[in-house]
């Protein structure tokens, strides 16, 4: 599991810019890493709970 970073302004029409957030090999987090929402301002916020066994 991965965090990808798109925009748009119609909703309709989207310009990637790819993935943004990813989780480290052999690291708490190796099985994924994802925001769960950006706010106006830009701030982020992270789900960085233990993810499977």
């Amino acid at each position: 599991m991965t965090t990808a970073y798109a925009t748009s302004q119609d909703g309709l029409r989207w310009q990637w810019f790819g993935t943004v957030l990813t989780g480290r090999p052999g690291s708490w987090d190796a099985r994924g890493a994802r925001l769960t929402s950006v706010l106006p301002d830009g701030r982020a916020c992270y789900d960085g709970r233990r993810l499977g066994g």
